[in-house]
């Protein structure tokens, strides 16, 4: 039997797509929506999270096509009781998957995201006019997204409740396994990568677990990095901390800003120039690698959306560390909010300043780049200046190049090995 599908199309400035039903027949309310969606991403995003939204949006309402069809329901026939067994179904599916591994609390923020783009689908409907009364408190599917009053802020304070009613509640605060890797992984994974036969790769991979461990960025961000994120002339923007850096990629199109210890950015500049020398060495221009700063060893072309994930997810099974446990790229962003939380916790107590939760943790969200907290600076700055050379933070930054130098020794030692090998070879 026949089911839904989708087409994809290019407008000029990326891909949508093209519903069908089971009959064939355009579903142009679907579009229309992932179009406004598109619209709203496009220049507030990379490429790479404009294609992560829209693919999102899109395959969400394509399995909820699909349930509508199921049941012979048009889509402004949809109630909260089918929404429910839509639920239900997809948990089930999800749970099967191997991605979710068998966790229960990962397979429902999974089934969550599609929960939540299909809510927006029909309060957008309602607010476009393409059906009357069918969301809203009390109606056929309940929520308050019709109600602006209650829009954002109650979103943020009930987690989305009173928005997303039918989500599952109590699990977007983390998944399943959540592993902190440890000084001892990074050293191990070091030395990992330093094996590489290509110079090239082995510093590209070390560098990627270097700025994952020492700023925490997101996998997508490391992805979408660009040489230009770290041009010399950034050295206008340097402090004692490091140098400045706004990465054009982050999540939700933020322009956060983040101190990149002096000597780090450095070694990225030094890998910016061995970049450019090892692709003219094969004959590659710049116009193949689009100026992002970590490409492929085999193409030449930038590193594919997730391939930071998977490279550091392989780095961590090679090392011994089991996939069930959780160990991912994101561990050592876990790992640096802790030591960072951490250090300041520390460095507030020895400095008098306020050891409550949420001031302790403002200091780490802003290293994060969690969300925009602009309003906060003077005081942030006022408590960064009296915290940050205190002895916690003073000696983390020590170790941490001293950690780093090593791990460069360990590498040329491993380079030179492998061309004595190949020298002495008869």
């Amino acid at each position: 039997m026949s089911q839904a599908f989708v087409e994809w199309v290019d407008d000029g400035n990326g891909r949508v797509p093209v519903f069908f039903d089971q009959r064939r027949c355009l579903v142009d309310v679907l579009h229309d929506y992932v179009e406004h969606v598109a619209r709203s991403r496009q220049g507030a995003a990379s490429p790479r999270g404009y294609a992560s939204m829209v693919n999102a949006a899109t395959y969400a309402l394509l399995s909820w096509l699909r349930c509508l069809e199921a049941s012979n329901r048009s889509w402004q026939q949809a109630d909260d009781s089918l929404l429910k067994t839509f639920r239900d179904d997809q948990l089930k599916e999800v749970k099967r998957s191997p991605q979710s591994k068998g966790d229960e609390r990962t397979a429902k923020r999974t089934v969550n995201v599609k929960l939540r783009w299909i809510y927006r689908f029909y309060g957008w409907a309602e607010g476009a006019k393409w059906c009357k009364g069918v969301i809203g408190p009390q109606r056929r599917i309940t929520s308050m997204l019709t109600k602006e009053e209650h829009g954002e802020e109650r979103h943020k304070s009930r987690g989305g409740a009173d928005l997303y009613p039918l989500c599952f509640h109590g699990v977007d605060g983390g998944s399943g396994p959540q592993y902190f890797a440890t000084t001892a992984d990074k050293r191990r994974m070091l030395q990992f990568f330093a094996k590489a036969t290509d110079p090239f790769l082995a510093e590209r991979n070390r560098l990627i677990v270097e700025l994952s461990d020492r700023i925490g960025w997101r996998a997508g961000t490391m992805t979408g990095l660009s040489i230009d994120d770290f041009l010399q002339e950034n050295r206008r923007l340097e402090n004692d901390d490091g140098v400045t850096v706004i990465p054009k990629v982050q999540k939700f199109g933020y322009r956060n800003s983040f101190q990149v210890p002096h000597s780090l950015f450095a070694r990225v500049v030094r890998f910016a120039e061995m970049r450019s020398r090892w692709l003219a060495h094969r004959g590659w221009s710049e116009s193949r690698a689009q100026r992002y700063l970590f490409v492929s060893s085999r193409t030449g072309r930038p590193l594919g959306h997730q391939t930071v994930v998977h490279l550091v997810g392989g780095a961590f099974r090679a090392i011994g560390v089991a996939a069930k446990r959780g160990a991912g790229h994101h561990s050592f962003r876990r790992k640096f909010a802790d030591e960072s939380t951490s250090d300041d916790l520390q460095a507030r107590k020895l400095s008098g300043h306020s050891t409550a939760v949420e001031d302790v943790m403002h200091g780490t969200a802003i290293r994060l780049g969690q969300s925009s907290l602009a309003s906060q600076a003077p005081y942030q700055r006022a408590v960064r200046d009296g915290t940050r050379d205190a002895e916690p933070h003073r000696l983390r930054r020590q170790v941490q190049e001293l950690e780093s130098t090593i791990a460069d020794k360990d590498a040329i030692i491993a380079q030179l090995r492998h061309e004595l090998g190949k020298r002495n070879k008869p």
